[in-house]
């Protein structure tokens, strides 16, 4: 595990490469990301605390990029992580009645008071729920939160104009979250852990990224080399949102007809039908 769950979800793409040069990997990370975790072939996952046992060499899980992906062009960026079978069959049984476009949303990171220029960061990447209200207003589409923490709260607020479908409580660690996320057409988010989540199970997905921007998303473009099934909603001024929403309602009036059309294509196939 290396520095945040974000850090994590990105690099652990490399541990299957270096299993199949010949290499014995054992990765230790915390348990909210073990079950996910154990979809990558050829890699043993440890508990924390768990015996290494003897190692010939360690390297930090972000440290790998230097060796297997030293420009963009060699990201490995098919999925590489797959929720439990059983668990997307649960969940697509759950919301199979629902037959509006189903999009899951998350407006806030975690502040992480106990790093003050973590915090400073969220203030500038999260997005206060009532500034989305734009979207609420687009026909067709069923809203189901992706929200954890101290943000989840502003659901509850008077002027949130989303009905948010809220299954939240059962989600209790990623392998859960990604199997939620498999049942749904669209992801919406802002930068933290749910598009790293989203863009490695290859879920259609759209960020809506800060002005100063993390270095994950180059600096310009709507497309990402970490995962291709990310489209970029890029803030072109500090703190300004409104654009960014009106974009993001266009392009969704258009997910939502695409998803009505008769034989419409499988909502995977169109994260940038709207491009």
């Amino acid at each position: 595990h290396d520095q945040c769950f974000v850090d994590s979800l990105q690099f652990a793409r490399f541990l299957p490469l270096l299993a199949a040069r010949g290499a014995r990997v054992r990765v230790e990370v915390p348990r909210a990301l073990i079950r996910l975790f154990r979809s990558l072939p050829g890699v043993e996952i440890l508990e924390p605390g768990q015996p290494l046992g003897a190692l010939d060499r360690h390297v930090p899980m972000m440290s790998l990029a230097r060796y297997f992906a030293p420009t963009t062009d060699a990201i490995p960026s098919a999925p590489y992580l797959h929720a439990p079978a059983d668990d997307i069959s649960r969940w697509r049984n759950l919301l199979a009645a629902d037959r509006n476009l189903k999009v899951g949303l998350a407006w806030a990171g975690d502040p992480r008071p106990e790093l003050p220029e973590a915090t400073r960061i969220d203030r500038r990447r999260s997005i206060a729920l009532r500034d989305l209200a734009p979207l609420a207003g687009v026909d067709g589409v069923s809203w189901y939160s992706l929200q954890l923490g101290a943000g989840a709260a502003q659901a509850g607020l008077p002027d949130n104009r989303f009905r948010l479908i809220d299954h939240t409580a059962q989600l209790r660690d990623f392998a859960d979250t990604a199997a939620f996320m498999a049942a749904l057409d669209l992801v919406i988010t802002v930068d933290t852990s749910v598009v790293h989540v989203a863009g490695a199970i290859g879920r259609p997905t759209w960020l809506l990224s800060r002005f100063d921007g993390c270095w994950r998303w180059l600096l310009e473009g709507e497309t990402s080399p970490w995962y291709p099934s990310v489209r970029v909603f890029r803030q072109t001024a500090h703190g300004t949102w409104t654009p960014v929403v009106t974009e993001l309602v266009s392009a969704l009036r258009r997910a939502v007809e695409l998803h009505a059309q008769p034989g419409a294509a499988p909502a995977e196939n169109n994260a940038h039908a709207s491009a």
